[in-house]
């Protein structure tokens, strides 16, 4: 017999079998060995035939003759196996095989592999997993992997539960007697109400705790089948695939691993080390070995305790012993958590509160009674001794149990049960969806309270993807193009420990198809590196190969082996794979590259402890392979078992396998760390790997001391256990562990009071996670061991979801305290109420029915509402709640007890005084009682949702569920108290009892109450609210400067942290932190204070004059103090006030574009449109309304109140400066980038110095790598310190404060200045095109001079020779053709004059010279159409009928050359008509001009009778005659010129400012008048030819010619509008700033084109406002002046502050590239720098953009359109400024220790506290860009004083106070002085300096005409 047929044998008959055939023939006698000869041949035989049994003859009695001398006959019987479905075994027998462990059974059946072949099963290749039929077989044959669970617990066990409840029991009792009582004293029909009221409450709580806790018992039971679903890796196809433990059939071949659970009872086919935990079916806690020849037999439900194998499934499912145990347990879902049983303890001892309390008012109760001190309803004694009858004794009994028991179920707080158990079904169904699935109840609201978080690294941390980035072999790094370099012989013992020592596997299906590797994330890398890198075969390497024996892979080993026998030439090999240190220790030898073996000395070894190092620090895991050839002699030990050789062995190489970190680990870390929770990392890594790891997910600080903050476990393990409580909480990475030494530190850290959350995915984690108070086991790569060792499963492995675990954890306890804090408050009151209540008046306000409805509809819906909140980030800012916190804590006491006050306060004085405050009888007031206490918990639901933040409304609208609740909650109790008012024992609140409560008489109604004003809303609208000042603060904080700082804040926290640790390291940026905040807040402060001058501005610019007529009189109102009911008067440019209806008026046409968007006007007529509608414009006519809606009626007002008025324009200046910000940001980065480059290069160059320079000195391959990090830093810290000084912060405060500031100072000066940019754009205006009336002139009219023909008349007495008939024809066409009124009140007194000016002169003129009686004339004729006057027509007509004589008679009135030029006749003084030839003509126009060349404005009026037939009735086609007219007079009227008018204009035009009339009256009249106000010279003749035009004239020009002449034009007069608009379209082309007045509608377009819109705000129409951009609030020209100073005040400052601000910039910009370029260190810090930007940015802007104008400002031409913001003036201030401050401060900072004899760190404070004088004094240079006397006008500027002192103030507090913040040294006097001396330098440089001239041109400009 060969050895290896003797080895197969020998394997095949085991150890017993084997011992007999290994015994010596030598040492047995002759009888002896002939036995001896018997056996072998007998078992050799069926061995044989095992091994082959296709050699068994397929005839069965068929005689078999052996090949012996002897010529035995053997007879072989077979054994009759049942085929069932195609299987030549069936389940009966392979249950009782492994049940009772049958080895022999097992062996007659031919062994393992038979039985396999017998199910059809390939022992190499498994089952066929694709052939669904023969999976559908073995189901039929064998069953499924499943097993019968006890049916689930029915919804009625539930409701037997929730009815077996104390409180219940208490409730039915109370129910009964009430029942009996009732009947007994109201008969059945009405008896049974209240006790029946009280049944059908209790079955309500019952049902609703019975379906609560139904579903969440189908909760657990789905929870469960998810945590029972285990994939299992089995073979199938020759491949391994990881399937469903539910989905394994008999014949499946499985791989089990350590932590495996077994999934099914079956065999061991082969493996290695196998040893089996089956003490979850012995209960013997020692493990068992497994092997092939003594115990294949493996059992369902056991673990895999060591080593690997696979195994051949032979049961399933009820067929296994495991299942037939299971399917008698179900899993109880009823486990108490801690916080269920402290609830438990905190009802009982409510419970027993209110029993106390309950017993006292009973025997108070019972003591009142029997004493006679109670009353009856009709005020007797309820009890009077003998007299009163037993049955009322009893009744008054009962009634006092029955208020007794009240109590007790007031007291009974049984929603708290209730709350936890929907809060953890809730969280535990959230947490499934975030990939954490609960298996402990507990472990929810223990998360919460956790302190400490013990985490795993691999997969946990990192990704669990595995790829091999470094190989050496020897002491060379071997790169993959190298690989072919390789010695065969070398790369051949890898290729075989790789392939032989390895739990993987390789599967290829075919040459064509992609490999597949399974196998850990480790195996599966190593294996993917040698097929794809090393080009390895594993079938070929397996085949060559036999394995004798497997040192399986542990945590606790950290390394495996294997024997291996080499087939080719039977050599033994041992191969050993593990960590790299610990491989290394066993070497003494190591392959080289070319395949040859070197001894390892000392040195050796070292370097390759340097090259695990190295690959450790880059955060790979480092894994050795070793080899060693044994001798066939010394592979067993004496007990003839194999032994692996653990010493001598020569090392192979050496991989670096790369796990990157997950995505988000390092975030959820940061939170973790953030809530107070610690995360220390157990790893078994090697602790180079550890630190690396740890620092990249953030456990590790980059510049933390890692002195005992990290340690390998051997280090811990070894400590004493003092040595390890002391060190236990600063260690945060624990390198090289053991599943021992993370048992240890939890051990350790729950003695010292922290509760401790633990991962773990291996079979050996398990004591830790179980002594762990919560355990977290890894649901990917954790072992079935560790899940069921753990309380938590982390689906996905992620350390993000244990983040995510520990906030659900928190939201728990949280909401449970929300809960009890708003349940309390609840029984508190109730109990409160009711006891008092009790006492004193003898009886209880709520019944128990309604208590019962109070405790069911708050605790269900409650709970459900305050139980079901998300988790929010606020929950990660609290700390840990400690083990022993109080449930109900201090806060929540705060909170409960007021709540609690105020309701019994108000429910008491309801009880009390309730009847007669409200007047009410005694049921509704307990209705009201009852009520009011419901509504109270409504709304302290919304109080509970937040225990500290007093803004409980904060993310309300994301909880929709909540918003339900209250929805539906109010809903019941409507229904309660509405409805089921006999249930509920209420009152409706309907019908006449309101009007008792509203305290209104039921039979006068509510007209007497009720006024038409209360009911009719006065005529304003809501407006949306406005921005609050966090608001601005929001709004701020995204500005990019403020990011920018916040960035640089960020680094500079960082960087000081990592130097000087987190005590020191804090200040600088915390210190920028602190000046973002400050920034943020005035800025914030800044833009609030200009929104409410916005709103306060909106408000006076709405407050609109309106015509109204009130008691027959006609007076002006605000629009706001309009009502329905009153008639207001309309006319052109009227803004229709309200909604209303047409009383009567006159071609009234009405543009209602702002409401339809339609352009074209509405005729409005009381026949066929009589509605006006508010907002709209009045286009044409005049006329009257009645007002029928106002404010939120009216259709306008509701569109307005939806309109929130922004205000955040930003002006071109703001424009320009925020382009101009960033610029400077980018010259400050370029700088800092040039910085860091020099910084650099002088560095490795070795230019600094360590001891006089902040960096040290670098020497190549001495200077540590640390040293080179830290100086790194500081090069950075540097740079990010000049981006910081390069941002002008300071730009947008100055620009807004300026603004704001002189819009406010404007509205005192009578401009209200609707568009923000026109403050500024007003200060560039190069001309002002005004009009006259009222804006030149007072626009207070007065006739003095009166034409009848050609004859002037003088005063009233001479009126009297003028002909009756002629003064009626004046007198009736001022009466008629007007739009104004005249009052005269009935006490006697004078005449009251409404309408425009002219109309008022007029009016006045008729009345007191012409003796005219308006209302006579009203009387005697009626009106039949009207042209209406417009500033196009200058003229108007009316068309009237007498009532008299029936005549028809037409009036014209207007401009007097248009009416003359309609008449061909005149009345003379006697009343004669004389023809008006070409003669007569001139005469009346010389008379014209001669008035207008006296300022006077000229009217006509002209008459003539028509003939009757021309006019019908219908108004509509009336058309007035305008030929052929009789001219009855002229009247001339004055209206002086205002006061300082001519002042203004003149100042305007020092100012290089032109200004130009356009008006409409005649070119006279705007002659003499342009001549008054100066904008005329008298004696230049030839200038005004050329200066004075007619809009006709200019209209007619060609636009070359009006581009050519309309500079030159001063005055147009007989101006359109349209001529008005192109007068300012010409200018703005000729590139003039156009700044024009405008009054009229027909303005509006040229007031729109202008740059600057000046609308007047007495005679400016509406349409007119609202197309300007400033409102003159007095219409006055010298306001239009006031304007100009102010814009251009406006400009200057900011101008100013640019200046200021620019020289700080730019000297601190210089300073520090220079000082940091030189010396390698930048003199001021971070802090220093923004310190001086806010102080000098805000206080600087507060004392230069509020100086006010002066009339230096006026001195000056008009800024350009294009000119520059900053001046060449300007750069000449700043560069001078900065030169000197950049000499002075390198002066200092180079020679000033040796000039001063001071330190470095006073030297610095010198520096710093110079450049903030320089800067106080540069304030003073600022005032004044070209005057050299800056201070002149300064005493006057009190505020500037105050800043300057304030300013110097702060810097000496700075400076000598606050010296770590600010990073100074205390001066001396002589110092402080010094420093002042060379600061105050700056102001006569600054003088000197203006003595130096600049171009007035761009240079270029030069150059380009060179």
């Amino acid at each position: 017999m060969s050895s290896s047929t003797f080895s197969a044998l020998h394997e095949k008959l085991g150890s017993n079998v084997g011992l007999i055939l290994d015994v010596p023939s030598s040492s047995l006698g002759i009888s002896k060995r002939k036995w001896h000869s018997a056996f072998i041949t007998i078992y050799c035989s069926r061995a044989f035939l095992s091994l082959q049994p296709s050699t068994l003859p397929k005839h069965t009695n068929t005689t078999f003759i052996s090949r012996t001398l002897s010529y035995s006959i053997l007879t072989v019987e077979p054994v009759t196996v049942p085929i069932i479905n195609g299987f030549k075994t069936d389940q009966q027998n392979l249950t009782e095989l492994v049940k009772e462990k049958n080895l022999n059974e097992l062996l007659e059946l031919g062994g393992v592999a038979e039985l396999a072949s017998a199910l059809k099963t390939d022992a190499e290749h498994g089952i066929n997993g694709d052939d669904d039929e023969d999976i559908a077989r073995r189901h039929e044959a064998y069953g499924s992997n499943t097993y019968k669970k006890p049916p689930t617990q029915g919804f009625l066990h539930f409701v037997w539960e929730a009815f077996k409840d104390l409180t219940i029991l208490i409730l039915l009792g109370c129910a009964a007697l009430s029942l009996g009582f009732g009947i007994k004293e109201h008969g059945l029909k009405e008896g049974w109400i209240d006790g029946g009221s009280i049944c059908l409450a209790v079955i309500l709580v019952i049902s609703v705790s019975a379906i609560s806790n139904y579903r969440q018992s189908r909760q657990f039971d789905k929870l469960s089948k998810v945590s029972n679903n285990l994939q299992i890796e089995a073979v199938r196809n020759g491949r391994r695939q990881l399937i469903s433990i539910f989905e394994i059939v008999v014949g499946d071949v499985i791989c089990l691993k350590i932590g495996d659970q077994v999934p099914a009872d079956g065999l061991l086919l082969d493996g290695h080390s196998l040893s089996v935990d089956e003490s979850s079916m012995t209960g013997e806690s020692d493990h068992v070995e497994i092997s092939v020849a003594v115990n294949p037999f493996l059992f369902s439900g056991t673990k895999i305790a060591d080593g690997y194998g696979r195994m051949l499934v032979t049961s399933v499912g009820m067929n296994t012993n495991w299942g037939a145990m299971m399917s008698q347990i179900s899993q109880d879902s009823s486990e108490k958590t801690p916080l269920q049983a402290r609830l438990d303890k905190l009802t009982s001892s409510i419970g027993k509160v209110g029993l106390a309390i309950a017993f006292f008012v009973l025997v108070v109760m019972l003591v009142r009674y029997f004493t006679g001190n109670t009353k009856d309803e009709n005020g007797n004694k309820e009890y009077n001794g003998s007299k009163t009858k037993s049955d009322d004794i009893i009744n008054a009994v009962i009634g006092i149990v029955a208020a007794a028991v009240t109590i007790v179920v007031v007291a009974i707080p049984e929603g708290l049960p209730l709350a936890v158990t929907l809060t953890l079904a809730y969280s535990m169904k959230r947490m499934m969806v975030d990939n954490a699935m609960v298996r402990k109840l507990s472990a929810c609201e223990t998360m919460g309270s956790a302190t400490t978080i013990c985490t795993d690294k691999t997969g946990t941390l990192t990704m669990n993807q595995m790829k091999v980035t470094k190989f050496w072999l020897g002491k060379e790094s071997v790169e993959e193009e190298a690989y072919s370099s390789i010695s065969p012989y070398v790369l051949n013992l890898i290729q075989e420990g790789v392939a032989l020592n390895t739990t993987g596997s390789v599967y290829r299906p075919s040459l064509d198809s992609e490999i597949e590797i399974s196998g850990s994330p480790t195996e599966k890398a190593i294996l993917s590196w040698a097929v794809h890198g090393l080009k390895m075969d594993m079938e070929i390497v397996v085949k060559s190969c036999s394995i004798l024996h497997v040192e399986a892979f542990n945590s606790k080993k950290k390394q495996s082996g294997v024997l291996v026998k080499r087939k080719a030439d039977d050599s033994i090999h041992v191969h050993w794979k593990g960590a790299a240190e610990m491989i290394l220790a066993m070497c003494t030898s190591y392959y080289n590259a070319s395949g040859l073996v070197k001894d390892m000395e000392e040195d050796e070894k070292r370097k390759f402890e340097q090259i695990i190092q190295g690959m450790a620090a880059s955060s790979l895991r480092c894994i050795a392979f070793a080899h060693k050839q044994v001798p066939t002699e010394e592979r067993q030990n004496a007990d003839q078992k194999f032994v692996l050789k653990e010493d001598g062995l020569t090392l192979l190489g050496l991989v670096g396998l790369k796990d990157p970190c997950r995505l988000g680990v390092k975030k959820a870390v940061e939170e973790c760390q953030y809530a107070g929770v610690n995360v220390k990392m157990i790893t078994g890594d090697n602790v180079f790997t550890a630190k690396a790891i740890a620092t990249e997910c953030g456990i590790l600080r980059p510049g933390q001391d890692m002195l005992g903050a990290v340690i390998e476990g051997v280090e811990f393990r070894n400590y004493t256990p003092e040595e390890r409580l002391e060190k236990v909480e600063k260690i945060c990475v624990m390198a090289r562990s053991s599943p021992f030494d993370k048992l240890l530190m939890v051990q350790c850290l729950k003695q010292k009071g922290h509760v401790v959350a633990v991962t773990g995915d291996g079979t050996n984690d398990a004591p830790a996670l179980k002594e762990a108070d919560i355990g977290l086991s890894m649901g990917i790569q954790g072992t079935e061991v560790a899940k069921e060792s753990s309380d938590i499963v982390i689906m996905d492995d992620n350390f993000a979801s244990v983040a995510t675990v520990l906030m659900w954890g928190r939201c728990v306890y949280n909401n449970i305290q929300k809960f009890i804090q708003f349940q309390l408050t609840v029984n508190v009151a109730a109990l409160v109420i009711n006891f008092v209540a009790a006492v004193s008046a003898g009886q209880v306000p709520l019944t128990a029915v309604q208590l019962l409805w109070v405790n069911l509809i708050m605790d269900t819906l409650g709970a459900l509402a305050l139980a079901t909140e998300k988790p929010t980030k606020e929950l990660m800012e609290k700390p840990p709640v400690g083990r022993t916190a109080p449930l109900i804590t201090n806060i929540m006491w705060r909170n409960l007890l007021p709540q609690a006050q105020y309701q019994i306060t108000v429910l008491l004085i309801l009880q009390f005084k309730g009847k007669a405050i409200f007047g009410v009888s005694d049921k509704v007031k307990d209705t009201l009682i009852f009520n009011t206490f419901v509504l109270c918990q409504i709304f302290n639901e919304f109080n509970a949702r937040k225990l500290e933040k007093k803004n409980v409304f904060k993310g309300i609208h994301t909880n929709k569920l909540f918003m339900g609740i209250i929805a539906v909650t109010v809903v019941l109790q409507i229904l309660m108290v509405e409805v089921l008012k006999k249930f509920a024992d209420t009152e409706s609140s309907f019908g006449p009892a309101k009007c008792g409560k509203a305290g209104i008489d039921s039979d006068s109604g509510y007209g007497q109450h009720c006024s038409p004003q209360g009911s009719i809303s006065s005529n304003t609208y809501s407006k949306p609210p406005s921005k609050s000042l966090f608001h601005f603060m929001w709004q701020a904080s995204k500005d990019l400067t403020i990011v920018i700082l916040l960035g640089c804040a960020a680094l500079s926290l960082g960087f000081g942290i990592k130097q000087d640790g987190l005590k020191e390291g804090w200040y600088d940026g915390g210190s920028i932190f602190i000046a973002v905040v400050l920034i943020v807040v005035i800025s914030a402060f800044s833009d609030y204070r200009q929104n409410k001058q916005f709103e306060k501005l909106s408000k006076a610019s709405d407050d609109i004059p309106i015509d109204v007529v009130r008691g027959g009189r006609r007076q002006k109102v605000s629009i706001f103090d309009i009502v329905v009911g009153d008639v207001v008067f309309l006319k052109i440019g009227d803004q229709v006030p309200a909604d209303g209806l047409f009383l009567y008026g006159h071609s009234l046409g009405v543009d209602e574009s702002s409401m339809t968007g339609e352009s074209d006007h509405v005729e409005v007529d009381c026949s066929n449109n009589p509605f006006l509608y508010s907002g709209t414009k009045v286009a044409d006519g005049y006329g009257r309304m009645l007002v029928t809606s106002v404010g939120m009626n009216s259709s306008w007002s509701q569109m307005m109140s939806l309109i929130s008025h922004e205000n955040n324009e930003q002006t071109p200046l703001q424009e320009k400066l925020s382009k101009f910000t960033p610029l400077l940001a980018k010259i400050g980065l370029a700088v800092a980038f040039m910085v860091f480059a020099v910084l650099l290069v002088r560095y490795f160059t070795g230019n600094t110095k360590s001891e006089n320079g902040s960096f040290g000195k670098f020497k190549s391959g001495k200077t540590r790598i640390d040293d080179v990090a830290n100086a790194l830093l500081d090069m950075v810290a540097v740079a990010v310190i000049i981006v910081v000084i390069a941002i002008p912060e300071g730009f947008p405060l100055a620009v807004t404060l300026t603004l704001a500031y002189s819009m406010k100072k404007m509205m005192a000066d009578h401009a209200l200045v609707r568009r923000l940019s026109a403050c500024e754009t007003m200060g560039c205006a190069t001309i002002i095109c005004t009009d006259k009336t009222g804006t030149l002139t007072l626009n207070q009219m007065k006739v003095v001079k009166f034409w009848i023909g050609k004859v002037s008349v003088g005063d009233g007495a001479a009126y009297s020779s003028i002909p009756r008939s002629l003064l009626d024809l004046i007198r009736e066409g001022v009466a008629f053709n007007t739009t104004g009124s005249v009052y005269k009140p009935k006490s006697g007194s004078g005449f009251e004059f409404s309408g425009s000016p002219t109309e008022k002169a007029l009016l006045s003129w008729a009345a007191v010279e012409v003796n005219m009686n308006i209302d006579e004339w009203k009387k005697n004729c009626a009106i039949q159409h009207v042209e209406a006057f417009n500033s196009q027509k200058k003229r108007s007509g009316v068309l009237v009928r007498r009532k008299t004589d029936n005549t028809i008679h037409v009036h014209w009135k207007g401009a007097a050359e248009m009416i003359v030029e309609m008449c061909s006749s005149y009345y003379d003084a006697s009343g004669v008509t004389n023809d008006l030839g070409d003669d007569e003509r001139m005469q009346f126009k010389k008379i014209v001009q001669g008035m207008a060349a006296s300022s006077l404005r000229c009217i006509a009026f002209a008459h003539k009778q028509v003939q009757d037939s021309k006019h019908n009735d219908e108004k509509d086609s009336m058309m007035l005659e305008e030929h052929n007219l009789i001219l009855v007079g002229l009247v001339g009227l004055k209206d002086p010129c205002r006061p300082g008018v001519r002042e203004a204009v003149e100042a305007c035009q020092f100012a290089g400012v032109q200004v130009k009339l356009i008006t409409g009256d005649n070119v006279f009249t705007a002659k003499a008048i342009a001549t008054e106000c100066g904008i005329l010279r008298p004696n230049d003749q030839e200038m005004v030819r050329e200066a004075v035009v007619e809009g006709e004239e200019f209209r007619n020009y060609t636009p070359e010619e009006r581009m050519q002449r309309v500079d030159g034009i001063r005055v147009m007069a007989r101006s359109s509008p349209f001529d008005k608009l192109l007068m300012v379209q010409c200018l703005k082309q000729k590139g003039h700033v156009v700044a024009v007045t405008g009054d009229g509608t027909n303005d509006a377009p040229a007031l729109k084109e202008a740059d600057i819109g000046l609308s007047m705000g007495i005679q400016g129409t509406e349409v007119a406002k609202e197309s300007s951009d400033i409102v003159i609030l007095d219409d006055n020209f010298a306001t239009v002046v006031t304007v100009l100073r102010w814009g251009r005040g406006v400009y200057a400052n900011i101008q100013k502050f640019v200046q200021f601000q620019l020289t700080i910039n730019v000297a601190t910009l210089v300073v520090n590239f220079v000082a940091a370029a030189s010396a390698g260190e930048v003199p001021f810090t971070a802090v220093q720098l923004l310190w001086v930007n806010l102080l000098m940015d805000t206080m600087a802007a507060l004392a230069l953009a509020t100086d006010k104008p002066t009339k230096e400002l006026m001195d000056r031409p008009p800024v350009l359109r294009a000119e520059p913001v900053i001046s060449y003036l300007m750069w000449r201030n700043v560069f001078a400024q900065a030169l000197f401050q950049v000499a002075v401060l390198l002066i200092l900072q180079f020679k000033g220790k040796s000039i001063f004899g001071v330190s470095d760190q006073v030297n610095n404070t010198m520096i710093f506290n110079v450049f903030v004088l320089c800067q106080v004094f540069n304030e003073f240079n600022a005032r004044s860009v070209e005057k050299k006397n800056v201070f002149k006008g300064i005493r006057k500027n009190k505020l500037f004083w105050v800043i300057v002192g304030i300013t110097i103030v702060v810097q000496v507090v700075m400076v000598e106070f606050l010296n770590r913040f600010a990073d100074t040294e205390r001066l001396s006097w002589s110092q402080w002085g010094a420093c002042f001396g060379i600061s105050a330098i700056s102001c006569p440089i600054s003088w000197v300096v203006k003595f130096i001239t600049v171009p007035a041109k761009p240079i270029f400009s030069y150059l380009k005409k060179g």
